[in-house]
């Protein structure tokens, strides 16, 4: 569990006030906190998420890393 993963959650656990937030800055991005360390040898996951509500369901897009692998990604989805 990196820095990037546990910052998303957190967001995602507080949907609602991070996408007021995102609303009131017009941003459409956030992007979680990463350890310089994490970053350097590869280990984050997370690039930035995009929170939205569409017809009151609420909707998040994950801009993972360019460097993680699609096998990665299916191992988390499943």
């Amino acid at each position: 569990m990196t820095e990037d993963v546990e910052d998303t959650l957190r967001i995602l656990n507080n949907f609602d006030a991070y996408y007021d937030t995102l609303r009131k800055k017009f941003k459409e991005y956030i992007t979680p906190r990463k350890n310089e360390r994490d970053l350097l040898l590869g280990r984050v996951m997370i690039d930035k998420i995009r929170l939205r509500v569409e017809k009151n369901q609420k909707i998040v897009s994950i801009v993972f890393d360019k460097r993680v692998n699609e096998e990665s990604i299916l191992r988390l989805v499943s």
